[in-house]
């Protein structure tokens, strides 16, 4: 009887500890993305088609509120959505996405470039 209750406990902290890690591995970056051999600087740099709201606001001049809205509006969009592109969505204006395309040009490093 006890071998069970402490089998069936073991269990409850496995799949507890598996949920804990799935709920956050969408807002904490693996270490192994922070330090890619590979492609180095680029695995750090939001993925626009991909990433959630709070990845795309750390892309210079977009903040929190923005992201959010590039990411429901992004669903929208016929074409893949590049830094260059970013000017078509509803609250990114030309000198925010050019200030964005920038900073991916330079792979994501220095500060963000006031173009004009």
């Amino acid at each position: 009887m006890k071998d069970r209750s402490l089998a069936t406990r073991a269990a409850g902290a496995v799949l507890l500890a598996a949920s804990i890690r799935t709920l956050f591995s969408g807002i904490v970056a693996e270490p192994a993305d922070l330090a890619d051999p590979v492609r180095g600087a680029e695995a750090v740099l939001p993925d626009l088609q991909h990433d959630g709201w709070l990845r795309l606001s750390w892309l210079p001049g977009l903040g929190p509120e923005r992201a959010r809205q590039v990411v429901a509006a992004r669903a929208r969009l016929s074409v893949r959505l590049t830094p260059e592109r970013l000017a078509l969505l509803p609250g990114v204006g030309e000198r925010t996405a050019a200030e964005i395309a920038a900073w991916y040009r330079r792979g994501g490093r220095g500060p963000p470039a006031r173009p004009g």
